[in-house]
């Protein structure tokens, strides 16, 4: 279409069109520099967050607290959640073992244990063992160390 001066001026659907173009491009450049932003300020936050507890460095040490079966023969036998707390959620079933020795309860807690625990057992072990962490997730031994709070007996 030409005007009365002789500019060129597009059709207004061409203008719309143009102009919905260059406002969904300048949308995403600044949704994509949103979600970066965190990244490259190292900071966890809004509009990406990378879970505070997952944020930080970690070593190569991880400590947490442990209930185990044991054998007649000395063996040590993983116990399930259920056993360990009635429940199936291993993060429920690791925060009853870290209460209970918080509070110097780790005794009784071995004996509800106890109640609970699989044939094949002679006795229950709760304790806070330290693993080296990198040596855990590739199969490798990685006991450092094992500091037990309570170990009870299983009646037959």
């Amino acid at each position: 279409m030409i005007s009365d001066n002789s500019t060129i001026v597009p059709p207004d659907g061409q203008r719309n069109a143009t102009r919905a173009a260059a406002l969904r491009r300048l949308a995403t450049l600044i949704l994509v520099a949103a979600l970066i932003s965190p990244a490259l300020r190292n900071e966890d936050g809004i509009p990406l967050s990378t879970y505070p507890m997952y944020a930080a460095t970690r070593g190569n040490v991880s400590s947490y607290v442990t209930a185990l079966g044991v054998t007649d023969t000395g063996a040590n036998r993983t116990l399930s959640t259920s056993t360990i707390a009635e429940t199936m959620d291993w993060l429920i079933a690791q925060s009853f073992l870290n209460d209970a020795v918080a509070r110097g309860e780790g005794a009784q807690v071995c004996r509800q244990i106890a109640g609970r625990a699989p044939e094949g057992l002679t006795a229950i072990e709760i304790a806070t063992e330290r693993h080296d962490t990198v040596a855990r997730l590739r199969g490798e031994e990685s006991l450092l160390h094992r500091n037990v709070h309570a170990r009870c007996e299983i009646r037959s």
